[in-house]
């Protein structure tokens, strides 16, 4: 698929929750076949979601979680930088006229600075799925035992070994509780009659949250950051 000139290929993870931390991509039409495998155009990339449509987008089976992970010709990339963001392929060529050059490093550092901070889906993907005309960007369903270990309650799956297994790093009893993710490497954790709880302790602070809420310890970040607590690690 990927070999196919002006076809981007991205790779999606079958949700298995409503998970509100990832991005998703939305397949449409009659899949094509690649070895086997259903190959989908892609309709629409969205951003994490809320908990009431990330529970919309796993119901209706037609969405992938995105792993960015993507596949292309590099014709096709570069064609696809010089039709969304000719600006950075400016830049580019300037600088590639440096390497192998003692000027490249200061090049390099003047250049950088300028660049569009923006990431690969923004830049070619998303509008390219936007384009009228024959589909541009497919996803492949692909369940390879993925996870971006961006949350504790990801952490938690990786360790746990069975399904409502109490998983403690540190000392500690649960007792008629389970699901719960236990980080206290210093204090000893004793939990009665709890379930599917996080509890993260750092040396100046605690962390208590639902396991399905651990994606919202952003939102604390956040608070510190607008509340200059840059005392807590």
């Amino acid at each position: 698929m990927a070999a196919t000139p002006d076809r981007m290929i991205v790779l999606g993870i079958p949700p298995t929750r409503p998970e509100t931390g990832f991005g998703y991509i939305e397949g449409t039409g009659e899949p094509l076949r690649s070895q086997g495998l259903p190959v989908f155009a892609v309709k629409r990339f969205t951003e994490k979601p809320e908990q009431a449509i990330a529970q919309q987008y796993l119901d209706s089976g037609k969405y992938q979680w995105n792993a960015g992970m993507f596949f292309w010709r590099v014709s096709t990339f570069l064609e696809n930088l010089k039709k969304y963001v000719p600006k950075t392929v400016d830049a580019l060529e300037d600088l590639a006229k440096h390497i192998g050059k003692s000027t490249y490093a200061s090049k390099l550092k003047t250049i950088y600075p300028k660049l569009e901070n923006i990431s690969v889906d923004y830049a070619l993907l998303e509008p390219a799925t936007r384009q009228q005309g024959a589909p541009q960007v497919y996803v492949i369903p692909a369940e390879i035992g993925w996870s971006d270990i961006g949350s504790w309650a990801a952490v938690y799956e990786l360790l746990a070994k069975s399904e409502g297994e109490n998983v403690l790093a540190g000392a500690g009893q649960v007792i008629d509780g389970q699901g719960n993710f236990l980080w206290s490497p210093k204090k000893f954790i004793a939990a009665i009659g709890v379930r599917d709880l996080v509890v993260v302790e750092t040396p100046d602070a605690l962390l208590i949250c639902p396991r399905d809420r651990a994606q919202d310890v952003g939102k604390i970040v956040k608070w510190l950051e607008q509340n200059k607590r840059n005392d807590l690690t």
